[in-house]
């Protein structure tokens, strides 16, 4: 009887160490997991936003100086042209 007793009570450790450990597991791979998405999730943020503003700011300026130059350029032709005649 003092035997059987033992030998349960060892299997309840054992079995209660394994689940410990599994849960151990599963929740240092969720942190993991949780860390690797934040991380993600901050670059694509911070690219998107990067980028966005970049291009925008790139797009405006280079429409803007192109229209004046073009245009200024246009107007001295014009006027040296009308000039010389």
């Amino acid at each position: 009887m003092m035997m059987m007793m033992m030998m349960m009570m060892m299997m309840m450790m054992m079995m209660m160490m394994m689940m410990m450990m599994t849960m151990m597991m599963m929740m240092m791979m969720m942190m993991m997991m949780m860390m690797m998405m934040m991380m993600m999730m901050m670059m694509m943020v911070y690219d998107d936003d990067d980028d966005d503003d970049d291009d925008d700011d790139d797009d405006d300026d280079d429409d803007d100086d192109d229209d004046d130059d073009d245009d200024d350029d246009e107007d001295d032709d014009d006027n040296n042209n009308n000039n010389t005649k």
